[in-house]
């Protein structure tokens, strides 16, 4: 695999095309807010802290890795 060559991980969310899911996922996804989405786009990468914080951990979160 080689770095920036859409092969992997390095390929960002917006250069993928969207699949709509089966109605049966839907029905049974977490967020049911669409506006969720607007406010990753605004507060990223900050808003995996928030995300962070919903959660239950065993043991204390550092943070988000990479930053």
């Amino acid at each position: 695999m080689t770095p920036g060559d859409g092969t992997g991980r390095d390929v960002s969310l917006s250069e993928r095309s969207a699949i709509d899911p089966p109605e049966w996922f839907v029905e049974q996804a977490n967020v049911c807010d669409a506006d969720v989405y607007d406010a990753f786009d605004a507060e990223w990468p900050d808003c995996w802290d928030r995300a962070g914080a919903l959660l239950d951990w065993e043991t204390l979160r550092r943070g988000v890795p990479g930053r």
